[in-house]
Parts: structure tokens; sequence; C-alpha cells
């Protein structure tokens, strides 16, 4: 009986402190919208050696 009250005691108090590590901000991210630097995306229909797709075959052979 002793023996079965000390491990619920210990799974308690072991859940209460994952749970709050679970839900802690990780570190090092960046949730602020108005921090991150501008950026330019690649023009998808562009291929790297400077050509255009203008198929689907192109695009499914050299782009993607």
């Amino acid at each position: 009986m002793r023996f079965q009250r000390l491990a619920d005691c210990s799974l308690f108090i072991l859940l209460i402190v994952t749970a709050s590590s679970v839900f802690a901000q990780p570190q090092g991210f960046n949730y602020d919208e108005s921090k991150v630097p501008t950026f330019t995306l690649p023009d998808p229909l562009v291929l790297t050696n400077g050509d255009i797709v203008v198929d689907a075959k192109t695009w499914q052979e050299k782009r993607r």
C-alpha cells in the first residue's frame, strides 16, 4: 500500500515537471514577424540556368 502511494506520487510529480517543459516556448525562435529580415522568393518558373519553364514536362524534369 505504501509503495503504491509512493509510486503514484512520483508519477504525478514527473507528469507535472514534464508538462511544464512541454508548454515552454523554445529558445532561439523568432515569433515576432516584425523582426524577420526582408527576403525575396525565387521565381518558380525560371530554371537555375535562367531559362523559363514553358510546360509541365520541363517543370517535372528540370525544375522540380
